[in-house]
C-alpha cells in the first residue's frame, strides 16, 4: 500500500464509518480507542474557543453527519455540534459520528482558515470525499478544481501547502476532497453520477490502469508527457503508462526497501555495519537476541506491512521478470519461486528470537513498532519497513543519525542490494479542462514537491528537485535511492486489484497474517492466495 502508515482501523472511525467491523475493532484494540477518544477530547476542548466557521467550511457535511444520526435510533446518545447563529453548542449525538465531526471541525474549521489563507489566493477547502455530487467535494465547475487525494491530518496539511502554491501561481480556486480508505468505490459511485474530481492522486498503480483501459481518465502525453520525460527516470515513466500511453505523473514516493534501526542498540550487541546479506541480517538478530532485547518489530497488525516484506523478498530472490509476471498473474501464487519467498519470510517471522510472539506481532500497529524501537524504553533493535517511519520520529531522532538510521534491505542474490521496492501517488487526470491540465502540468514539476519536502514526511520520485530542499540527511537519503535506483518495481500489492492487494479484510493482508501464525504452513498459504486472487 500507499503508503504512508494506516492508524489501523481508527483512520475509518475518524472517517464516520460505524460499520460493525470497524465498531468490533474499536472494542478490541486500545491503540485504535484512545486515538478517536483522542479527537473526542480535542472537540470538546476547543468548543468554547472555536470561532465561528470560515466560508470555506462545508457545513453541509455536519448536517448530513446529524441527519446519518437521526436516522440510526437506539445507539447511545453523545454530544454533537450544533450551530445558533454564529456560534457552535455541543448537543446530542451516536457516538459513532462524533468522531468524524471532530476530524471536520479540526480541518475545517482550524487547519483551512487559520494556515493556508493568505492575501494572494484564497484558502484551500477540504473536504471529506463524497460519493455523491452534493457539496463543495461534488463541485465541479471551472472556477472549482476538486483534487482527490489520500492523505488527512497532518499530511493533508502538506499537501494543501502544495494546491496554495498552485493556486497562488495561477488564480484557480482548488477543493481537496480526502479519502483515507481505499477510494476506488467512491471514484466508480462518482464516475456513474457523472461527478468525478477533476484530478486525483491515486495511492494503487492498479486503479489507474483499472480506470485509464475502462476509459474514465485521459491520457496526458500532450499534457505533460515532455514534463514526465525530462523529470522522472525511465522506471517511473513505465509505472505511469497504460498500454503505450502515458496516464500519470508521480507525485510521491516511499522507499520500502529499507531497514530502520538504532545504532546504539546495534553498537551495544557488537554489530559494527549493517548486514549487507540475508544471511548477515539474520545474524545481526541473533547477537541482539542474545543481548535481551527482541531483534524485530513487526508490525502484524497492519497487513501491508507483511506484503512489504514479502514483496522485497520475492523481488531479490526471483528477479524483476518473475516480479512483474506474478503483478500481472502470469505465474501462480503456488509456483516454486512464490513459495520458496514465503519460506524466506517464515524464516524471519516464525522464529520466536527474532520476532515477537505471533499475537503480539499481530497486535503492533506501525506506529507502534517505531515506539519498540526508539521509543524512551527501546524494546526491538529494528523495523523491516519504509520511509513511513520517518513521520514517527521526533525531531531530535532525525536530526540524529547517531539515534536513528537506516541500510538497504539486504540482498538475497548477487547484486540486489540495490533493488528498490516503491509505492507512490500518481495523479490522473479525469476532466480535460484548461485548469485540470494545468494542475497536472504542475504537479509533474520539481518546484510543486518543494513545500512537502521542506516540510519533511515526503520523498520526491523528481529526479530535479533539490535535495537541499529536504530538511535531513535522512531524507535526502531515501529520496536519491527512489529517484535514481536501476531496478524499480512497484509494491506488487498496489498492483492489484483493492480486494486483493489493498484491502485489510481481504486477499493478500489476511493470508499473510496467519503465515504469522501458522508459519509452517506455506503450501496452504500459497494455495489460499492463488484462490484469492484475480483473474487475468
Amino acid at each position: 500500500m500507499s503508503n504512508d502508515a494506516p492508524h489501523h482501523y481508527a483512520d475509518a472511525a475518524l472517517d464516520g464509518d460505524r460499520s460493525p467491523q470497524t465498531l468490533a475493532h474499536l472494542a478490541s484494540c486500545p491503540a485504535c480507542a484512545r486515538m478517536v477518544a483522542s479527537v473526542d477530547h480535542a472537540a470538546r476542548t476547543l468548543r468554547n474557543e472555536l470561532p465561528p466557521p470560515s466560508a470555506d467550511l462545508d457545513v453541509r457535511v455536519l448536517d448530513d453527519l446529524r441527519a446519518a444520526g437521526s436516522r440510526r435510533p437506539g445507539r447511545p446518545p453523545h454530544r454533537k455540534l450544533g450551530r445558533i447563529g454564529n456560534r457552535w453548542k455541543l448537543q446530542r449525538i451516536p457516538k459513532g459520528a462524533l468522531a468524524a465531526i471532530a476530524a471536520s471541525l479540526v480541518i475545517g474549521a482550524i487547519l483551512v482558515p487559520s494556515v493556508f489563507r493568505s492575501n494572494t489566493a484564497k484558502a484551500v477547502t477540504v473536504v471529506p470525499l463524497r460519493a455523491d455530487c452534493r457539496g463543495a467535494g461534488g463541485d465541479t465547475s471551472p472556477e472549482r478544481l476538486v483534487v482527490a487525494g489520500p492523505w488527512s491530518d497532518r499530511q493533508a496539511e502538506s499537501f494543501t501547502a502544495v494546491l496554495h502554491e498552485f493556486e497562488r501561481r495561477t488564480g484557480i480556486e482548488v477543493i481537496y476532497a480526502y479519502e483515507t480508505r481505499p477510494m476506488a468505490d467512491k471514484l466508480d459511485a462518482r464516475l456513474r453520477l457523472g461527478c468525478p474530481p477533476d484530478v486525483a492522486l491515486l495511492p494503487q498503480p492498479g486503479v489507474m490502469r483499472d480506470l485509464a483501459r475502462r476509459g474514465e481518465i485521459e491520457p496526458i502525453d500532450e499534457v505533460a508527457g515532455a514534463l514526465v520525460a525530462e523529470n522522472y527516470a525511465a522506471s517511473w515513466r513505465r509505472l505511469g503508462t497504460v498500454r503505450g500511453r502515458l496516464y500519470g505523473a508521480w507525485f510521491k514516493a516511499a522507499n520500502k526497501s529499507i531497514v530502520w534501526y538504532s545504532p546504539q542498540t546495534a553498537r551495544a550487541a557488537g554489530i559494527v555495519r549493517p548486514p549487507a546479506t540475508w544471511a548477515q541480517l539474520l545474524e545481526a538478530g541473533q547477537r541482539l537476541s542474545a543481548t535481551g532485547i527482541t531483534p524485530f518489530a513487526i508490525a502484524g497488525a497492519d497487513g501491508w506491512t507483511l506484503t512489504d516484506l514479502f514483496e522485497n523478498i520475492y523481488l531479490r530472490q526471483a528477479g524483476p521478470d518473475k516480479y512483474d509476471q506474478l503483478a500481472a498473474h502470469q505465474i501462480p501464487w503456488t509456483h516454486p519461486t512464490v513459495r520458496s519467498a514465503l519460506r524466506r519470510l517464515a524464516e524471519l517471522i516464525g522464529d520466536p528470537l527474532l520476532v515477537d510472539p505471533p499475537s503480539q506481532t499481530l497486535d503492533t500497529t506501525s506506529r507502534e513498532s517505531v515506539a519498540r524501537v526508539f521509543g524512551a524504553r527501546p524494546q526491538a533493535a529494528m523495523i523491516i519497513g519504509s520511509d513511513f517511519v520517518y513521520s514517527f520520529l521526533s525531531a531530535a531522532l532525525r536530526a540524529d543519525a547517531g539515534r536513528a538510521s537506516f541500510f538497504p534491505f539486504p540482498a538475497l542474490a548477487p547484486g540486489t542490494l540495490d533493488d528498490v521496492v516503491v509505492g507512490g501517488d500518481v495523479a490522473v487526470l479525469f476532466n480535460r479542462t484548461a485548469p485540470a491540465q494545468q494542475l497536472i502540468r504542475f504537479l509533474a514539476t520539481p518546484e510543486a514537491a518543494e513545500p512537502w519536502a521542506a516540510a519533511g514526511g515526503f520523498v520526491s520520485p523528481n529526479r530535479h528537485l533539490d535535495p537541499a530542499v529536504y530538511p535531513d540527511t535522512l531524507t535526502r537519503q531515501a529520496a536519491a535511492r527512489v529517484a535514481g535506483s536501476g531496478t524499480v518495481r512497484f509494491d506488487l500489492s498496489d498492483l492489484q486489484p483493492p480486494n486483493f492487494g489493498a484491502q485489510p479484510e481481504q486477499g493478500m493482508q489476511p493470508i499473510l497474517q496467519d503465515l504469522v501464525r501458522h508459519p509452517h504452513d506455506v503450501d496452504a498459504i500459497a494455495h489460499r492466495l492463488e484462490r484469492a486472487a484475480p483473474r487475468r
